[in-house]
């Protein structure tokens, strides 16, 4: 029976790469999203649902997404945003005519909030309170979850970059000793910028070892542990 529904000949054929481009797309005229962020999520959705029809992805395809990412060592959090990206991939689609049905998607749990951590308010007193080498710092640490020691004090200059956006930490120099790579939050960058910047003004006084070696909290003067320059 005619219901007088355009015919969708392409549907059933279109493919995850299309379709991620077309949500890129829809980011970047919008504005609704941070484009860096929303890449690092597709990045992880794009390798594992390669050369996928959209139509064939099924529900038990996001569970093994879920499983895989898990051993990888993601958390049920991350995995939930990136399931977020994935869920407005297909429902733009939908949108667009170029799939006729939508996908459930179930999520994993995810942990509730741990106990004996800063909230925000309590995080930003004790930071106003800090040098500005140490407000850098505990930023870093308080937007990544990361190790103030083994982590964030000894990141050098190298791993950091301002254009990408990004900061990356080598392999073997983790807790599970896998390299990682993160996405700078706006808010941070800037902290970011004037870190580096200091730094570069120590450095130049000081001329010992390279600038692209350094850490970041380097030179600083303020009795930090962990710091070198080497």
């Amino acid at each position: 029976m005619a219901t007088g529904a355009p015919i969708l000949p392409r549907a059933d054929r279109m493919r995850n790469e299309e379709i991620a481009q077309d949500l890129r797309q829809h980011y970047q005229s919008h504005g609704t999203r941070d484009l860096v962020e929303a890449g690092c999520r597709l990045t992880h959705l794009d390798s594992f649902f390669a050369n996928r029809r959209a139509a064939s992805i099924a529900p038990d395809d996001v569970d093994k997404y879920v499983l895989k990412r898990q051993s990888e060592g993601a958390a049920n959090g991350t995995i939930n945003r990136e399931l977020e990206v994935l869920g407005r991939m297909l429902r733009l689609a939908f949108e667009n005519g170029k799939l006729l049905r939508l996908l459930i998607i179930r999520k994993p749990k995810e942990n509730g909030p741990r106990q004996g951590f800063f909230e925000e308010e309590q995080f930003e007193a004790v930071r106003r309170r800090l040098p500005p080498d140490m407000q850098t710092a505990i930023s870093v640490a308080y937007a990544f979850g990361w190790r103030m020691q083994s982590e964030v004090l000894t990141l050098e200059r190298r791993r950091l970059d301002l254009e990408a956006g990004t900061i990356r930490l080598e392999p073997g120099t983790t807790k599970n000793d896998d390299g990682r790579i993160v996405y700078i939050p706006a808010d941070l960058k800037p902290s970011l910028v004037a870190q580096v910047e200091r730094v570069r003004t120590r450095w130049s006084a000081r001329r010992g070892g390279s600038f692209r070696t350094c850490s970041l909290t380097s030179l600083a003067g303020t009795g930090v542990s962990g710091s070198r320059t080497s």
